[in-house]
């Protein structure tokens, strides 16, 4: 984990480096401070008050139901906004609209599109393979497959719609990290894809599949416990 140094002088140090630089440089404000928590957001002199993104909520994620309850929070409360997950190896991004999950990013591998394709049994790793490599710079996966004729741009929405629910899904489990949710700027890029999923379904499934996992966690409580193939048995 990233730790940050304050001097009296209100200098900033990183691990010990002499001052925060590259992602981390830049001029910040305060949005929030109470006893030992402080959160603060990077400004732009440019920016106008009413320019800047807002933070309606931030925090730890220190449990598996962390996400969950934040995620239910915003359902529940209509809130149209974005919710940042970072976990120890991920990025997720979900953009909420007034009840429903409008989009999902990620940076984790398991959900890029091709996994969700492949997993899906849409298509098989080796002819997927075949046509990446005819991919072009900055062109989509999922350009590619409709031009090739592999898939139609009907099951190529079907085939989004089901990353961003496992984007959403894969969020939920979440164990440790940190969470922001936010209500862009008015001058917010807007995504690539958008869909309209109610989040009532979708967090039934979450709470389902976060059940699941605590049940194998108790089952299979350290990493030692592997399941082994065993000759002529039949389950």
């Amino acid at each position: 984990m990233e730790k940050l140094k304050i001097d009296e002088d209100l200098a900033v140090a990183t691990d010990g480096q002499p001052e925060m630089e590259g992602a981390g440089g830049g001029r910040y404000r305060t949005v929030f401070r109470a006893g030992d928590l402080v959160l603060v957001q990077r400004v732009d002199d440019s920016q106008e008050p009413d320019e800047m993104d807002r933070v309606l909520m931030a925090g730890e994620i220190f449990d598996s139901t962390t996400v969950l309850e934040v995620i239910n929070v915003i359902g529940s409360s209509r809130w149209a906004g974005v919710l940042h997950i970072h976990g120890r190896d991920s990025h997720r991004v979900l953009g909420f609209g007034r009840g429903v999950l409008r989009y999902a990013r990620s940076d984790h591998p398991e959900d890029r599109l091709d996994k969700v394709l492949v997993r899906a049994g849409v298509l098989n790793p080796a002819r997927l393979e075949s046509v990446m490599r005819g991919i072009r710079p900055e062109q989509r996966l999922g350009e590619l497959l409709v031009e090739t004729g592999l898939l139609e741009r009907r099951q190529l929405f079907t085939c989004l719609r089901e990353q961003m629910e496992q984007i959403m899904l894969s969020a939920v489990l979440v164990r440790r990290g940190c969470y922001t949710f936010i209500v862009p700027s008015q001058d917010e890029t807007p995504p690539d894809a958008t869909a309209h999923i109610p989040l009532q379904q979708l967090l039934l499934d979450a709470a389902e599949r976060a059940d699941r996992l605590s049940s194998y966690r108790r089952l299979r409580p350290t990493l030692e416990f592997r399941p082994e193939v065993e000759p002529a048995v039949w389950l």
